[in-house]
């Protein structure tokens, strides 16, 4: 990020205050606490008996082999381990770091809609969710993918930004999707590439898939994702690699695991809880996006554009804006019809939900292509308020209960809600 301090504006400086308050506790205390659950144990062990033994092709847990992701996330926190010893603290500072790359991707998507108001607001939307903080210290594969798939999502947006640039910007696209490859497997593929297309498709500019220099991405993924699972193969032939791409890919989208039974309609709150204080402003993000971009389309295409540098200009924000809501779109709708359904599963979303939100908010004081939606700012902040106000409250008042269970810091989680 490139600031340049003496051009920002009053408003500009409070939100950078707050973007760096913000992003402390994701730097603090990160070995405070012991291992979480048995999800954060298996990276945190694997990486060890990794470290231990040498063997950094088999992954094992409890001297059991454990190939049901792929490998890359279980290198990270090896590589942490040797940096920074073998702790608690050492296996989450990757998880931290991933989390930072997401807030830095969701300021320059942000930006990328007009201004760097934008971009502020969609890091401190995003730096300042409770439960992305949660996740940012405990849950390594996610937030890994999450970034990756963010990093994806933001050079293809900067290919489109900057034309000049896109060769560059498509290569280091198709790095960022190899690294998610071997972080989760195919989906880290799939899913984007679909979003992707159902841009192109939006933009009417289909034909534009053969100028994406694909045999390069495919040499690129080759080179980073294959070596590996060639090593796996040499020692164990096709067991492992058919039952990860059967089982834990193919298997875990047709039919649910531990009997889930979780509706097409999961996920819609799910994108709500994870920016939770600023999911009331989510569906008007979402709505004035639409009504943007639908409003727009007599005007995005025509000669007239080559000729306007100020419409040039509105296009690649409604270019931005169309990406984004294929991004969030395509993700929801893809886990949706999903068999398994975990809250996780979406996280490479909320870089694109924050842009949204910030270019709203940015729009509300800075006008713009969103102005429209400005005007409802100020009552779904007020509304945000009261909801956490009686929030907290209300946790006070049982905390109070003579018999409740007390818990060390929910009181002045619950006084902090309420303030």
């Amino acid at each position: 990020m490139n600031f340049k301090f003496a051009s920002l504006t009053g408003r500009q400086i409070v939100l950078l205050v707050l973007l760096v308050l913000a992003v402390v506790p994701y730097v603090l205390g990160l070995g405070a606490s012991s291992l979480w659950d048995a999800n954060e144990a298996f990276y945190a062990e694997t990486a060890r008996q990794m470290v231990e033994t040498g063997d950094y092709v088999n992954p094992s847990f409890n001297a059991e082999p454990r190939f049901n992701k792929p490998v890359l996330p279980y290198w990270i926190v090896a590589v942490s381990y040797h940096a920074f010893g073998v702790s608690e603290k050492a296996e989450r500072i990757p998880i931290a770091a991933a989390a930072l790359v997401l807030i830095a991707v969701a300021y320059r998507l942000g930006s990328l809609q007009g201004s760097r108001t934008a971009g502020l607001a969609a890091a401190v939307v995003l730096a300042t969710s409770p439960r992305f903080l949660m996740f940012a210290r405990r849950i390594i594969i996610d937030v890994h993918l999450a970034a990756f798939a963010g990093l994806a999502l933001l050079f293809f947006a900067l290919s489109e930004a900057y034309p000049g640039r896109r060769r560059s910007c498509l290569v280091l696209m198709y790095v960022a999707t190899a690294l998610g490859t071997l972080t989760k497997g195919p989906v880290a593929v799939l899913v984007p590439g679909l979003a992707i297309l159902l841009y192109l498709a939006w933009e009417r500019r289909l034909r534009d898939v053969r100028n994406m220099l694909m045999p390069v991405g495919a040499a690129i993924g080759a080179a980073i994702v294959l070596p590996w699972y060639v090593l796996v193969y040499q020692e164990h032939g096709w067991q492992y690699i058919q039952s990860f791409v059967l089982q834990e890919n193919l298997g875990r989208y047709v039919q649910s695991v531990a009997g889930e039974g979780r509706g097409v309609l999961f996920y819609p709150p799910v994108v709500l809880d994870h920016l939770f204080p600023w999911s009331l402003f989510v569906p008007f993000a979402l709505w004035g996006a639409a009504r943007h971009l639908w409003s727009a389309d007599d005007d995005a295409s025509g000669d007239r554009i080559r000729d306007a540098p100020a419409t040039v200009r509105n296009q690649g924000t409604r270019r931005t804006l169309r990406l984004l809501v294929c991004w969030i779109v395509v993700f929801v709708g893809f886990f949706s019809l999903s068999r398994t359904k975990q809250d996780l599963y979406i996280l490479p979303i909320v870089p694109a939900v924050a842009a949204l939100v910030g270019a709203m908010l940015a729009a509300a004081v800075d006008g713009g292509g969103l102005s429209r939606v400005g005007r409802y700012v100020r009552p779904v902040a007020a509304a945000t308020g009261v909801v956490l106000f009686f929030a907290g409250a209300a946790l006070l008042v049982a905390l109070a209960v003579p018999g409740a269970p007390s818990l060390a810091g929910v009181g002045l989680a619950a006084a902090t809600l309420a303030a």
